[in-house]
């Protein structure tokens, strides 16, 4: 067995009776302590059994030099378990101190209140009056008192909002905190776990804050509060910079627990976090820290290095097209890889019809990475769109073959868009083949002028109506003039719906017997032209063009 010699006279130090105390080890020794008069070498003799006895651990052997320096490792010990909410291990290491240590203020203060909290008031009675012997006016003497009468309180509330608590219940959890409480302000570790609950509770974060701000005021040297703080100013966007700051102080706490969740807190704040150019700098700093970290990096790529992006966005939602353009093409200069701004300009181009340039800047997205959903529909709909509008030039060029050869790709690739049918008959009604072009169609549908018209925009109804007039007589042209002029798409139908809107509010009957009367010569007007294209349909023998 090995023996340690301490020096002749022990370190002065301060006492702190907090929550959480500083890890210096050095302690202030009276010489009106009765253990002071004990011998040094059976205080040494002591130790170095507890090291050799395997009763410190590990890290409390490195500071056994001296028995003031392996008194400072029990305490940090103490501490530490206390923090991690483990009061088992913690009273081990308080009874320690005492054992080496009689009338220790700390120790006596921590074993009462854990007494207290455990519902052994007899305990924690005659170690507060201990306390109160050996060190009269000590702040302990209180903290005890404060735990007995929260021990005689009703501790099924406790109980049950720790359980409600768990079960992120938290309005519930609070309401049975309060209950428990009955008025008295909370202490000690139940403090910090009230706080944690009111913060999110609807419409308390704020008074929360304020609580926990003044806790870790109290406590400065408590990692474990500013963590809880820090945690919970994350959790709103207006708070979330300040907690991110204390988080990236809180990461190198040589606490392993504290750092560890303040690490993972600080990277989950910056994923939530809606990050500003401003914002850059947070991000930087936790990469310079774990540069490994793809998420985070990824994250950082996505902010603008100006607010150009950011106001196109918003001339965007506003329509501003132009205003819009310019921001994006400035946030482009700025950062040339910035695929928001890009994808932003390509919103706008499309909206100035612009089609080719849309297409282009969404290939050189695509080239990087892959499209999102509604990126790659405004890629489809880009290139459609420029291919509808080389095929009209070809038209007006007479070059009809290739125009009906983009014309035939467009309609076999998109289905779902009706331009490219509509142009395909305009080039066969420049021909005098219009209604070759119809039957093409109206052979897939029993009813073919109907399948032609739902595909057609109302942009080109006009064009419908002079392919028809080309074949059909004077009769049939009238019925299908009166469905082209009451059709949705032609301007005329809103007309007759403020015109039922009139007759109902000012109850004018003649109004509305017009009205019904033309919506009924409508009905009638579509079966009508139905079944007259159908038996011309039928009658037309002659080949389809090619």
């Amino acid at each position: 067995m090995v023996c340690f010699l301490l020096p002749d006279r022990t370190k002065g130090g301060r006492h702190e009776n907090q929550e959480n105390s500083g890890s210096s080890g050095e302690w202030r020794v009276t010489q009106g302590e009765s253990h002071a008069r004990l011998s040094r070498y059976v205080l040494s003799l002591t130790l170095a059994t507890l090291v050799s006895g395997g009763l410190l651990s590990p890290e409390s052997r490195t500071y056994a030099l001296s028995g003031d320096e392996a008194l400072g490792q029990l305490y940090r010990n103490a501490r530490f378990w206390m923090n991690r909410g483990d009061l088992v291990r913690a009273t081990e290491f308080w009874t320690r101190i005492l054992h080496l240590r009689p009338n220790d203020p700390r120790a006596l203060t921590n074993l009462g209140i854990v007494a207290a909290q455990g519902g052994d008031l007899k305990k924690a009675n005659i170690l507060l009056d201990r306390l109160s012997r050996s060190h009269p006016g000590d702040p302990g003497i209180e903290k005890i008192r404060s735990a007995i009468l929260l021990g005689k309180l009703d501790v099924k509330w406790l109980l049950l909002a720790r359980k409600e608590r768990k079960e992120q219940h938290f309005s519930a959890a609070y309401q049975d905190y309060e209950r428990y409480l009955k008025g008295s302000p909370p202490r000690g570790g139940l403090a910090l776990e009230v706080l944690q609950t009111e913060s999110a509770v609807p419409d308390h974060f704020r008074n929360a804050v304020r609580g926990l701000r003044q806790l870790a005021a109290r406590h400065p040297e408590s990692h474990r509060i500013r963590l809880v703080l820090a945690r919970t100013l994350i959790n709103r966007e207006d708070t979330r910079r300040e907690g991110l700051e204390l988080l990236s102080v809180l990461s190198r706490s040589p606490l392993a627990d504290v750092s560890g969740e303040a690490r993972a807190s600080w990277r989950t704040a910056l994923i939530w976090l809606h990050a500003r150019p401003v914002d850059r700098k947070l991000y930087k700093a936790y990469l310079a820290r774990y540069p490994q970290d793809i998420v985070v990096r990824r994250l950082l790529s996505r902010i603008p290095k100006s607010d150009e992006r950011g106001n196109g966005f918003y001339f965007l939602s506003k329509n501003r097209l132009l205003q819009a353009n310019k921001s994006f093409q400035r946030a482009l200069l700025a950062d040339p890889s910035d695929k928001e701004a890009a994808w932003g300009l390509a919103i706008v181009l499309m909206k100035q019809k612009r089609f080719q340039e849309t297409a282009e800047i969404l290939s050189w997205i695509r080239s990087g990475q892959a499209l999102r959903p509604e990126q790659s529909s405004l890629f489809r709909e880009a290139v459609y769109d420029e291919d509808l509008v080389r095929s009209r030039q070809f038209l007006h060029e007479r070059d009809v073959s290739e125009a009906r050869t983009i014309l035939a790709t467009l309609i076999k690739n998109r289905p779902d868009r009706p331009e490219a049918v509509g142009l395909m008959g305009e080039s066969y009604r420049r021909e005098n083949r219009a209604d070759r072009a119809l039957n093409r169609k109206a052979e897939r549908d029993p009813h073919p002028f109907l399948a032609v018209l739902d595909r057609i925009r109302p942009e080109n109804l006009d064009r419908a109506r002079s392919w028809l007039w080309s074949k059909r007589d004077g009769d049939t042209m009238t019925v299908f003039s009166r469905r082209v002029f009451l059709s949705s798409g032609s301007g005329h139908f809103p007309f007759l719906i403020r015109l039922r809107y009139v007759a109902y509010k000012f109850k004018i009957g003649l109004f509305l017997l017009v009205a019904g009367a033309i919506l009924f010569l409508t009905i009638r007007a579509d079966r009508v032209l139905t079944e007259t294209m159908y038996r011309r349909l039928t009658d037309d023998k002659g080949e389809e063009p090619s």
